[in-house]
């Protein structure tokens, strides 16, 4: 086992790097934030113009 875990040794920044943006990402999408919405656009609504009430 301790072999397995040293072949990755030279990679850990990258999974460190990785283990945080997964993070960052989970807590934006928890607290609403758009990060990767470019457009001005309003958000869907179920009963948008023609919708149902």
């Amino acid at each position: 086992m301790k072999n397995f875990l040293q072949s990755f040794y030279p990679m850990r920044w990258y999974f460190l790097f990785a283990i945080g943006m997964i993070g960052w990402m989970a807590y934006a999408d928890y607290t609403g934030w758009r990060i990767l919405s470019f457009s001005n656009n309003q958000q869907w609504s179920a009963s948008g113009p023609g919708g149902h009430k």
